[in-house]
């Protein structure tokens, strides 16, 4: 019986030094150790396997959180990036929006419906990253179904639910295109900005209000990527993200104040 616990030790330590060691720079002293092994086992060890790193503790997926760790893995393994899109894809709504973080569950996935402005915003991201990165553009046509639920009222900031599937699966791509056009379709302010809603990525600017210079300038990146995949896809109106993707990224630069950007505006027309 020791022997076997030895031998499936030293199975688990080979695997994760053939892993890790796909990747490595010669930097030297702290930033080797750091980089050639640590951090990407930090990555999916506690970021993907467990959902117990030090800022996410409660074993939850995150749709932006684990779409962005699972893109850091792509020099080692992509697969990690690829199944975490399509995972991504099923805890969309049919509106466009997501689930903010989920707990799988055999009845059903539980977690949050928010009015957080970004979320959606990293799957098209995170789909351009990966083809652009590996060239595997099938993924594009892998069919996912959505979820559903009622639409948060306006006296809803956010609900924890179950939703239930939506049996309307569409192609990985067509998640993509929802997720802009759900941002696409948000207001914007008097700048041309769009809404910081609950939270643009920094989730402590959750009730500023107002317009959000981050998020502009993040969907005109994801837009103007998206434009670039439909091309290489030979798909129509890659021209109208573009378009979108310049007028975003235009408002955005309109922020700079000659020292510093700022980070948006208030209901109010103060600075924020």
């Amino acid at each position: 019986q020791l022997e076997a616990v030895r031998a499936a030790l030293d199975d688990t330590v080979g695997w994760w030094r053939a892993l890790l060691g796909k990747f490595k720079i010669d930097g030297g002293g702290a930033l080797e150790h750091m980089m050639n092994g640590w951090c990407q086992y930090q990555a999916l060890a506690c970021r993907i396997m467990g959902r117990t790193s030090v800022y996410q503790s409660g074993g939850a997926f995150g749709f932006r959180d684990q779409l962005q760790d699972a893109v850091t893995l792509i020099l080692i393994s992509p697969a990690y990036a690829r199944a975490q899109i399509c995972a991504a894809c099923r805890h969309q709504y049919v509106e466009g929006d997501v689930m903010h973080w989920w707990h799988a569950h055999p009845a059903g996935d539980r977690g949050v419906r928010t009015r957080c402005s970004d979320d959606m915003l990293w799957l098209v991201w995170a789909l351009c990253e990966y083809t652009e990165k590996t060239g595997d553009l099938s993924i594009c046509a892998d069919e996912y179904d959505y979820v559903n639920s009622a639409p948060l009222s306006d006296q809803e900031r956010d609900r924890y639910e179950t939703p239930v599937p939506a049996q309307n699966p569409e192609g990985v791509l067509i998640h993509a295109l929802k997720a802009l056009e759900c941002c696409a379709g948000r207001c914007v302010g008097p700048h041309g900005l769009y809404l910081f809603g609950s939270g643009d990525w920094s989730d402590g600017m959750d009730r500023v209000g107002g317009e959000s210079v981050w998020r502009t300038w993040f969907f005109a990146h994801c837009a103007e990527r998206f434009s670039r995949l439909l091309i290489k896809l030979c798909k129509p109106d890659w021209e109208k993200w573009a378009k979108q993707a310049e007028d975003a990224g235009r408002a955005a630069d309109s922020a700079w104040d000659g020292g510093w950007y700022l980070r948006g505006w208030h209901d109010d027309g103060a600075a924020a």
